[in-house]
């Protein structure tokens, strides 16, 4: 019976603990965290839409539903539009300024998905940048894997400090991709990173 009390009251203990916790803020989101998730987010739509839905969206200038429909392709749904006519959808929106419309693009010319042309780093690097410059944490990210790896489809020269700057920006703006970038150099590159340190802003 003892025994019973003391655990009841422990539990009690612990439950008054994280409701304690939870009303002094711990663990809420930084704002640069929130405003990543949203970016995020805005990648698929969040309802399943119907193909001739998508398609009447994407030509009105949803890039949301132009990034829904390319990646629905990829995994083998059908849609009775031309991967050429989409690629020229969010390339058009990707020249307006759409920085997920930029990221796309670079994207689709990093993996050779525009009909005629070859990989081309300068081309997707444009991109990403473009994208970058307003904080699209995936472009961030993109520029930092790329900076640090180097380039094969061109003269540009890799700069591992800037890549890992950027990869470092892209964790504090809330990319699990980037700490597991981050990571990985760390610990199997062969690059010299004091992995304790890569967390620390």
């Amino acid at each position: 019976m003892l025994f019973a009390n003391y655990f009841k009251s422990l539990l009690r203990l612990l439950v008054l603990c994280v409701f304690a916790l939870g009303s002094i803020g711990l663990g809420q989101d930084t704002p640069e965290i929130k405003n990543a998730k949203v970016s995020a987010q805005k990648d698929l739509p969040q309802v399943e839409v119907s193909p001739d839905k998508l398609i009447a969206k994407a030509k009105s200038g949803n890039v949301e539903s132009m990034i829904a429909i390319r990646h629905r392709m990829l995994d083998g749904e059908n849609f009775d539009i031309t991967q050429d006519t989409l690629v020229n959808l969010i390339q058009k929106a990707a020249e307006k300024g759409n920085p997920d419309a930029q990221y796309e693009m670079g994207l689709i010319v990093q993996s050779e998905q525009i009909a005629g042309s070859p990989k081309n780093d300068k081309e997707s690097i444009k991109w990403f940048s473009m994208a970058a410059k307003q904080d699209h944490v995936n472009s961030i990210r993109e520029l930092g894997c790329n900076l640090f790896y180097g380039f094969k489809q061109s003269d540009m020269k890799k700069d591992r400090a800037k890549g890992l700057d950027l990869l470092k920006k892209a964790i504090k703006m809330g990319s699990k991709d980037a700490e597991g970038d981050l990571g990985f150099i760390s610990l199997l590159s062969g690059y010299k990173l004091n992995s304790s340190s890569w967390l620390k802003f």
